[in-house]
């Protein structure tokens, strides 16, 4: 009863409330607004995608993909275009060619210095535009020395373009004397491997002219230990006080002189390296063991146990060009580690005096870069490799490169285990001629490499 009375009050109340609200005539039609702050919503960002750069339409190229060379000759050179493009010059000069030498220009050559053939249109490029330009130290009338050289166009169209940039390397390269058979009457032939100099790890075989001996081993340790004063090699390795041969294995008593041997692993590396090769190349001997004292040794030269016998690597090797103090040129293997198409890869180090993609510090490349290997077969033991023309122009004025660059490819492809003899053919041909050489025939590895003196 009493909550149902509360109720009625409660209503009353409410009623007199609302008789005091105004009310307006078009009080139905209120506009009635509400103001919300206003939220500053973020900016949706998606995922960075990668900038996409589109390949100029127009770049330079050259002939290979090595950009430093030593003493080039002829060297082709590309203007490329993704399309057909017409080209714009004001000038005769299509070309030019900056010398630059401890980042100076000390030389600047237009189109008639360099250029030996001009493409047939040089305003219109429907894929390349192909230049034939003469490199050569003495078409550019250069010192030896160290160059950068920037190639470029003049053609309105090729503004910005950035410069075919080539490391360049000249250095006069001494007399060669080649390979040989004879040995001179009642001589032998005895080779020694040397150490580099500049490269201590790098050994370079040398035939010394002896009288003929029935010790061959002795010979050759005993030569060795002399060094080379015409050549300027150091004796390379320690003395040895007795030899023994046993089924194919040279054991080595070595004398008291290990201490420098011992202490410089450098050293001691090319020691054995030098032993080995040496004495391996002695028909008869097949492995090279040493004793220090008569015994077995686990720490000798720099850390080299000797209980094991010592074999000479088999790897292909590839001969390229040792200019020795600027007096002698002589040949000196660098092993191939990569037997994956061998041939090629043999050819591209002679040409380039690249060897797994890293150009050998000192040495050079005994074979011009414009002379190509076009295809090569081996029939049996005979290996025959087809080259480019190229390769009876190279060296005209030379014929001791000319022997220089025979004896390279002779020597480097009868490393291949299984090849015998070498056959070289230009585009197909037999080359009757190259200097004072019949190259007619089949060609194997001459017996003495890189006499001291002539013979």
């Amino acid at each position: 009863m009493l909550r149902s009375l509360l109720n009625l009050c409660l209503v009353g109340i409410i009623c007199v409330t609302a008789t005091t609200i105004p009310i307006e005539k078009n009080g139905l039609d209120m506009n009635i607004s509400f103001k919300f702050p206003k939220i500053q919503m973020p900016k949706f960002q998606g995922p960075k995608l990668p900038t996409k750069v589109s390949p100029p339409e127009l770049v330079y190229a050259g002939n290979s993909e090595v950009l430093d060379l030593e003493n080039p000759y002829s060297y082709q050179f590309y203007i490329r275009s993704k399309k057909p493009q017409e080209l714009t010059y004001d000038s005769d000069n299509p070309l030019v060619l900056e010398i630059i030498q401890d980042n100076q220009i000390i030389k600047t050559l237009t189109t008639s210095d360099f250029v030996q053939i001009l493409p047939e249109d040089q305003n219109s490029i429907e894929d390349q535009a192909t230049y034939q330009l003469d490199l050569s130290q003495q078409k550019l009338g250069l010192p030896d020395g160290k160059y950068v050289f920037h190639i470029y166009g003049t053609a309105q169209e090729l503004k910005g373009i950035e410069p075919l940039a080539l490391n360049i390397t000249y250095s006069t390269i001494s007399p060669y004397l080649p390979a040989t058979n004879t040995t001179g009457k009642g001589k032998m032939g005895v080779t020694m491997f040397f150490s580099d100099s500049q490269n201590p790890q790098q050994l370079v075989p040398v035939t010394r002219f002896v009288p003929s001996s029935n010790a061959p081993l002795r010979a050759t340790i005993d030569q060795t230990r002399k060094g080379s004063d015409i050549l300027g090699f150091e004796p390379p390795i320690p003395g040895v006080s007795k030899i023994q041969i046993r089924q194919g294995t040279a054991i080595l008593h070595l004398g008291s002189d290990l201490e420098r041997f011992n202490q410089d692993p450098a050293l001691g590396n090319a020691a054995v390296k030098s032993f080995v090769n040496a004495l391996t190349a002695i028909p008869g001997v097949d492995k090279v063991k040493f004793l220090v004292n008569g015994r077995e040794s686990d720490n000798i030269f720099g850390g080299m146990s000797t209980r094991e016998p010592l074999g000479a690597d088999i790897n292909p090797k590839i001969y390229l060009g040792l200019n020795l103090n600027q007096n002698r040129v002589l040949l000196a293997p660098v092993s191939l580690n990569d037997q994956h198409m061998v041939y090629e890869n043999i050819f591209h180090g002679l040409r380039t005096g690249e060897i797994g993609g890293q150009k050998i510090t000192g040495l050079m490349a005994p074979i011009p870069q414009k002379v190509n290997l076009i295809n090569h077969t081996l029939t049996g033991d005979q290996l025959t490799l087809n080259l480019s023309k190229e390769f009876t122009s190279v060296y005209s004025d030379r014929h001791d490169l000319q022997k220089m660059m025979v004896d390279a490819i002779v020597y480097s492809y009868t490393s291949i285990i299984g090849v015998n003899s070498v056959q070289i053919l230009v585009e197909g041909q037999s080359v009757h001629a190259l200097g004072d050489m019949n190259l007619t025939g089949n060609i194997k590895k001459p017996l003495y490499i890189n006499p001291e003196v002539q013979q």
